[in-house]
């Protein structure tokens, strides 16, 4: 956390925390099926959720090669 969000209150701190643009993808039903048990066993809170998720995996796999 910066020293700038610490100054913050908590609500904007969920502000810039939480900025988030809005995206179409098309994914294979498999997958889709998979997101949504995961969903259901709660693991993820949503199909964004765990898009999100496995791509920020995927960043920081890369970052560290």
């Amino acid at each position: 956390m910066s020293i700038k969000a610490i100054s913050m209150n908590r609500s904007e701190q969920c502000l810039v925390e939480m900025v988030k643009k809005r995206l179409q993808v098309t994914v294979r039903e498999d997958i889709v099926n998979w997101i949504d048990r995961q969903v259901e066993k709660l693991r993820f809170a949503s199909r964004s959720h765990a898009i999100e998720y496995a791509l920020l995996q995927l960043m920081e796999q890369e970052k560290n090669e």
